[in-house]
């Protein structure tokens, strides 16, 4: 039984390396990535993703960026992502999501790695209050 699921894999590898154009492109393209301590760093979805090399350049791309109880959204139409680097980069507009910040502008450089975002241009932020600390106030 197992000797089936080695040549299937191995088929499937050959027709992957003898593609004509060198890309291969994946529906519902996801990647993550876990700490030492098994925790999850960071997830990477899109719609597809276009693998060239150690590039994917994914459409519709949801980054989410977790950091204990503060996780942080980024969407954006576009990213081409290095798998490599964990570095991607965006000339369309990108959304950013968390607790206390909501930002949006038009392009984006980020490095997950060090979980830095930068936004190149047009870019509105609106810092949100917590919820935990109104309820304090009111108590």
């Amino acid at each position: 039984m197992k000797n089936k699921y080695y040549i299937v894999l191995f088929i499937l590898c050959a027709c992957l390396l003898n593609a004509t154009d060198e890309t291969i492109t994946i529906m519902n393209f996801k990647m993550q990535e876990f700490g030492d301590d098994d925790r999850i760093l960071w997830k990477l979805n899109g719609k597809t993703a276009t693998l060239i090399g150690e590039f994917a350049d994914i459409t519709r791309a949801v980054m989410i960026l977790e950091r204990g109880s503060d996780p942080l959204t980024i969407k954006s139409e576009k990213c081409l992502f290095n798998q490599e680097t964990k570095i991607g980069k965006s000339s369309k507009p990108v959304h950013i999501e968390g607790k206390t910040i909501s930002a949006d502008g038009i392009g984006f450089d980020l490095d997950l790695n060090k979980q830095h975002i930068y936004i190149r241009s047009h870019v509105r932020v609106k810092l949100k209050k917590m919820k935990e600390k109104q309820n304090e106030k009111n108590n």
